[in-house]
């Protein structure tokens, strides 16, 4: 099923979440990514709505950050190219293949890894530690809760 294009709410998701200028795109000029994994500055691996997880540099692009669970800004609503929810397990297959794919670019050693908890449940958020998967480290700290939760990978 291809993603919706009426845009009404930003996903309920840890992951943080910005909307990106296509200005030469002649169906949407914003389309929403999800940010998995932080390589250098402003270059993400980034999920797309059609499940693409790919490279994006930031600095090429205006963005704006999208909060969680939210309405979208009213200068992109109605021109942007948006996700359908994420179904079980799919935001961790996201955050799998981006880590591969930060390790396969020579991105080996994970340095940091900030977590917040889902604000509005208050609980450990699902990602990215997983007891069962040794890849990912299970340290994980909780910082102030708020309604913008967010999931960073560093790699250093």
């Amino acid at each position: 099923m291809p993603p919706k294009t009426d845009p009404v709410r930003s996903l309920d998701t840890v992951l943080a979440q910005v909307v990106v200028d296509y200005f030469d795109d002649p169906n949407f000029q914003w389309h929403h990514r999800v940010l998995l994994v932080q390589l250098e500055g402003p270059r993400w691996i980034v999920v797309t709505p059609d499940g693409s997880v790919q490279v994006l540099d930031l600095s090429e692009h205006r963005v704006i950050p999208v909060r969680r669970h939210a309405a979208f800004p009213d200068s992109v609503r109605g021109n942007v190219y948006i996700f359908d929810p994420f179904e079980d397990g799919e935001e961790e297959s996201y955050v799998a293949q981006a880590v591969t794919l930060a390790r396969i670019m020579g991105m080996s050693r994970l340095r940091s890894v900030l977590a917040v908890c889902r604000a509005a449940a208050g609980a450990w958020p699902t990602l990215p530690a997983r007891t069962s998967t040794p890849r990912f480290p299970a340290s994980t700290w909780w910082t102030q809760r708020r309604p913008w939760s967010v999931t960073t990978w560093v790699f250093g």
